[in-house]
């Protein structure tokens, strides 16, 4: 996979929950990292620790007015 001249790149995919109310919403999604570049030799993985998380997790909640 060839992203041009990054330096890192991570690439997360994962599952969103959303609950909406009539005055508010939320969201929470848990994404683990799929791939990532420059990969780290030592590890021999295809993920790059060095500059992003493991799993990443958000949580977006909005109040409708």
């Amino acid at each position: 996979m060839n992203l041009g001249d990054r330096e890192a790149w991570a690439l997360f995919a994962g599952p969103a929950i959303h609950y909406a109310a009539q005055k508010w919403w939320a969201t929470l999604s848990i994404m683990p990292q799929i791939m990532g570049g420059p990969r780290d030799p030592a590890l021999s993985s295809r993920l790059n620790f060095s500059e992003f998380e493991r799993t990443e997790v958000r949580l977006k909640v909005g109040i409708n007015f």
